[in-house]
């Protein structure tokens, strides 16, 4: 009998600690949508919805990095699919989109007007994509309303358009910010389950911000190039919150605001780095500088060319340009590639490369951008960025790398080759 009742608390015991073991996972699983993302993640409940709804699929490793920026090709993909579009068909719509993995999406996008690629005519799939432009895409995506009516921006509309339906990440704090992962989940998912009730951020309180922040700049020095036929290019470092000002005279040292006898043209967006000057007062040599604009006049002056003009070169310096140009020529002499080991490569340029640089790399020697079948590459616009890690995209194996100037839909100067061992650990997206 005693054998007996220990035999049943005994299973008792064994059944209780399984129930445990058995909600005690179920509540982890749950709780985990991600290596990186649970239950205390900021975006959580965003991130699972989109999720759950097949919308994004994370890495091979697990995790979703919440916290990394998005490109445009990467949130584009994801606007599309999280509303529904059939993108079977698409591709070829510009130079640098033609039959990627994002193509179908990109290319759909371009056909019903969502996006129509920048004035260069290249869509650069590569680059971040900041709030501005995010905003426009998923407005236009989702089929929001805009109001144009009283716009002190281009981009106004969109962001009132979000504000309405509270999908404004409080995160968002300046219309230049690069998206995050989580961002674009918070925003897609607020949307789509219509979570108007979320603290949101206000085009207004955006651009309190930013304009309490004109009056002292983050660029400590601007590098002025002569690119030709009136063209100049710069590059800064630090951040210029209300863009530049290049400024040109016959006389040395024009200023912001003006002297007599010298012009200016404004470049409000912070990622531009290019612009134009013309021969207003006759042809002759003329003196210009770039400058970080502070609102109302300028912060740290660039070094200062002089640049002969004749009398037919002119450009219309009215408008606000924000879109780069794509560079024709580069200012690369030569880039060294390092393998540092462990699928890490680095690189030590001679020049500088205004939009940055591709690492291409492949099974088969002699990886170049744009790509041969089975080679696959990263973009860094950022030109302080010297070091990549790489994935074994084709399996295990021996890989060929190459760095290469990059002048906007194709390479320039190109590194030297070097052979890298990876094994696979490649990412979905």
């Amino acid at each position: 009998m005693k054998k007996s009742m220990l035999g049943v608390v005994f299973t008792s015991i064994l059944i209780s600690v399984l129930l445990f073991t058995a909600s005690v996972s179920a509540n982890y699983a749950a709780e985990s949508v991600f290596t990186d993302v649970d239950s205390s993640s900021e975006s959580y409940e965003a991130i699972q919805y989109l999720k759950n709804n097949d919308v994004i699929v994370g890495y091979k490793d697990g995790s979703y990095k919440p916290d990394d920026t998005i490109n445009r090709a990467e949130f584009l993909k994801i606007v599309m699919e999280a509303y529904g579009y059939d993108v079977a068909g698409y591709s070829d719509c510009f130079p640098d989109v033609t039959d990627q993995w994002f193509a179908p999406h990109v290319c759909k996008a371009e056909n019903i007007g969502i996006v129509d690629g920048y004035d260069n005519g290249y869509f650069m799939p590569d680059w971040e994509i900041n709030f501005a432009e995010a905003s426009k895409i998923v407005v236009e995506a989702f089929r929001l309303t805009a109001d144009t009516s009283d716009s002190d921006a281009w981009f106004q509309q969109y962001v009132v358009s979000l504000e309405l339906l509270s999908a404004i990440p409080t995160s968002v704090n300046s219309f230049n910010k690069n998206i995050t992962r989580g961002e674009m989940a918070e925003m897609v998912w607020r949307i789509k389950a219509e979570k108007t009730t979320k603290a949101s951020n206000t085009y207004d309180n955006i651009k309190i911000g930013e304009s309490s922040s004109v009056g002292s700049g983050d660029v400590t020095s601007i590098s002025l190039m002569d690119k030709g036929d009136g063209n100049v290019k710069w590059l800064a470092d630090g951040y210029s919150a209300s863009g530049f000002k290049v400024v040109w005279s016959k006389t040395s040292e024009p200023t912001y605001p003006t002297r007599s006898g010298d012009k200016y043209a404004y470049y409000s967006d912070s990622s531009t780095v290019s612009g134009s000057i013309d021969s207003f007062g006759g042809a002759g040599t003329y003196y210009v500088r770039v400058c970080e604009y502070l609102g109302g006049e300028c912060g740290v002056y660039s070094n200062e060319l002089e640049i002969e003009m004749s009398v037919d070169s002119s450009v219309d310096s009215s408008v606000d340009s924000s879109v780069d140009e794509a560079v024709v020529s580069g200012d690369v002499s030569s880039i060294t590639l390092v393998d540092d080991f462990n699928g890490e490569v680095s690189w030590v340029v001679d020049g500088a490369s205004v939009q940055g640089y591709k690492v291409v790399w492949s099974k088969t020697s002699g990886p170049t951008y744009p790509t041969r079948e089975g080679d696959e590459y990263y973009f860094y616009s950022d030109l302080l960025v010297d070091s990549t890690d790489l994935e074994a995209f084709d399996g295990d194996g021996t890989y060929f790398v190459r760095v290469c100037e990059y002048l906007g839909g194709d390479c320039g100067v190109y590194s030297n080759e070097v052979e890298v061992e990876l094994t696979a650990v490649a990412l979905t997206e």
